[in-house]
């Protein structure tokens, strides 16, 4: 997942539409949750992180940029989730604790 920042702001145009973005955040975040402890945290929060810095976007041609960019690393990280459920993880430490205060 990309960690770059654009650094512009949003101009005068027209916003887009609230339920791509949304719906590429939820399937970010669905895919994340499917790697290994280390990756799946990075992953999490780096794709919270851009939502964040990212929200009041108004540029349309800037959206659409940062949605292609999005759309690229959900490819990525359903490509890494299909190769990453082929070999057998052992859950880190972190996890069993978190697994044990869960149940």
């Amino acid at each position: 997942v990309s960690t770059q920042s654009t650094g512009r702001k949003a101009s005068n145009k027209q916003p887009m539409s609230a339920a791509r973005p949304l719906s590429l955040y939820r399937s970010l975040l669905r895919e994340s949750a499917k790697m290994p402890y280390n990756v799946r945290e990075y992953s999490l929060r780096t794709v919270r992180g851009r939502f964040r810095e990212n929200r009041n976007v108004q540029d349309a041609t800037l959206a659409a940029e940062l949605l292609a960019e999005g759309e690229r690393n959900l490819a990525l990280l359903r490509r890494q989730a299909v190769i990453s459920q082929l070999y057998v993880h052992d859950t880190v430490v972190v996890e069993q604790q978190n697994n044990e205060k869960s149940t």
